[in-house]
């Protein structure tokens, strides 16, 4: 079943995932039809010193530039995953 991989930098609420996790399992939902109970979604989250973005690392970044550029990582390095065939209609 669909399984979708969300890498972030650490420091979100457990509020912010969860609800997070509620709208990309809902969008798979929507989008590949499979059944809510069979989205797997899951939040890698790496340390700022862990993470570089054009070879600046995210410890020299303040959290007011991230929320400039898009709320951060979380959506930035979002892969999808499904098994089975995708439709295509």
């Amino acid at each position: 079943m669909p399984e979708v991989i969300v890498h972030a930098v650490e420091g979100r609420t457990a509020a912010q995932k969860k609800a997070l996790c509620a709208d990309i399992t809902a969008a798979v939902v929507k989008h590949f039809g499979a059944p809510a109970d069979a989205v797997t979604v899951t939040i890698v989250e790496a340390s700022r010193d862990a993470k570089m973005k054009g070879g600046d690392g995210h410890r020299h970044r303040g959290p007011a530039r991230d929320q400039d550029e898009g709320r951060g990582d979380v959506l930035r390095a979002l892969a999808v995953r499904a098994s089975g065939p995708v439709s295509r209609t």
